[in-house]
Formats: structure tokens, C-alpha cells, sequence
């Protein structure tokens, strides 16, 4: 296996058949497109603590990555950072990260993701992150999640029961559009404020009847959206 020892200097480039990545433990950033479309890296290894920001586009494309390890002192993971990475399986956050933001489809297309767990220190998750993981079968949000933006689980066919945490102010259009398998959702909606456009449109043909009341609730409490179904 070719591997490749990234130290951030000016100028330096990443071999585009690299097929591993070690990346020194003093980076601050894995710049945008650093390693984008890089179709033989399977294994990328995070060193140290150093490192606050994945860039947008930093490894979309890369068809053959099995895995990722988010480390604790990453705050940003950027627009399309792992977009169309299409054998990732697993990614894993560290419950005590920093991480506030994943941004605009950053896991979009990870067609075998099956199971993501969201940390308590995730604020926002940006438009469309993880549409069209076609796998992904299981999310666990913790409290301290405030938006989920729209479109971001468009198109999970295999979601099958959502447990939104109380801390949610904020659920965007088409969060949960087409997500065809989907039968239960749970949430308080003390603090939910809105409830988007069409946010779980193509979803309800299974589900059980008494998922509806509490978003019932939430619609004539907040005069929000209507058409959500």
C-alpha cells in the first residue's frame, strides 16, 4: 500500500494515487480539494490535536475510503468535505469533540453509511449532509442539536425511527423527504419552533398513526408550515 506523510506545507501536494494518508499531528486544516476524487485512498489517520478545520471538498470522491475518525479538536467539517465517498462505512466522532458545524452535504451519497451518531456539541447540521445514504439505518442525536436544515436525510431509504432531541428549534424542508421506511418519529415539542415545507413528505405510508399528533401539535402552536406531509 502506497502511503503519504502530509505536513501542510506551502505548496505541497498530495499524490492522487496515494491509497493511505498520515497526517502530521502540528495541521491545523485539511485544505479544500486536498485530496478530492483520490479514488484509491482507503485510510486516512488523523495524528495529535491540532487539527480544527476538514475543508470543503477535502476528500469527496474518494470511492474507496472505508472509514473515518474525527478527531476531538476538529470544530468545521466543510460543504461536500466527504461528498460521493461511496464505500464509507463508518464515521466516528469523539464524545468529547469541539465539533460544532457539518456543513452543506458533507456526507451526501455515502451509499454505505448505515449508522451515524451526532455529538452534544453539534449545534447545526447544514443542508442536505447525509441525503441519498441509501444504507444509513440508524441516527442518534444527543441534546444540544438546535437546526437540522433542509433536505439534510432526503432520500434515506432505510431510516426507519427518528428520535429527535428536546434541544431542536429548528427542522428544515424536505429534512426527511422520501425517507420511504420511516415509522416512528419521537420528539418533544416544547422547543420546536418549525417545522419546514414538505419536511417529511413521501414518508408516512407505514407509520404509525400517533407519530402524527405531536407534529400536529407543533403546526397549530407555531403556525408553521403546513404542508409538511
Amino acid at each position: 500500500m502506497s502511503s503519504y506523510h502530509y505536513f501542510g506545507n506551502k505548496g505541497e501536494r498530495i499524490p492522487d494515487d496515494v491509497e493511505e494518508l498520515v497526517v502530521h499531528p502540528l495541521i491545523h486544516e485539511i485544505p479544500a480539494h486536498a485530496c478530492s476524487n483520490f479514488e484509491q485512498l482507503s485510510r486516512v489517520h488523523f495524528n495529535g490535536t491540532s487539527l480544527r478545520a476538514i475543508e470543503e471538498c477535502a476528500f469527496d470522491g474518494c470511492v474507496s475510503l472505508l472509514e473515518i475518525e474525527i478527531p476531538p479538536s476538529v470544530a468545521v467539517i466543510g460543504d461536500s468535505a466527504f461528498m460521493e465517498c461511496e464505500a464509507l462505512t463508518r464515521v466516528r466522532f469523539h464524545e468529547d469533540g469541539l465539533l460544532t458545524t457539518i456543513g452543506n452535504w458533507a456526507f451526501q451519497k455515502c451509499s454505505s453509511l448505515a449508522e451515524v451518531s451526532i455529538l452534544c456539541s453539534v449545534e447545526t447540521i447544514q443542508k442536505g449532509t447525509f441525503s441519498y445514504c441509501e444504507l444509513l439505518a440508524r441516527v442518534f442525536f444527543q441534546e444540544g442539536l438546535k437546526t437540522i436544515d433542509r433536505d439534510v436525510f432526503a432520500s434515506c431509504v432505510q431510516l426507519e425511527t427518528v428520535d429527535i432531541p428536546r434541544s431542536l428549534e429548528l427542522l428544515g424542508s424536505g429534512a426527511f423527504y422520501r425517507c420511504t421506511s420511516l415509522q416512528e418519529v419521537n420528539f418533544d415539542e416544547e422547543n420546536l419552533r418549525v417545522i419546514g415545507k414538505h419536511a417529511f413528505m413521501q414518508c408516512f405510508k407505514s407509520c404509525k398513526q400517533s407519530t402524527f399528533l405531536p407534529l400536529l401539535s407543533v403546526l397549530n402552536r407555531t403556525h408553521s408550515a403546513t404542508a409538511i406531509l
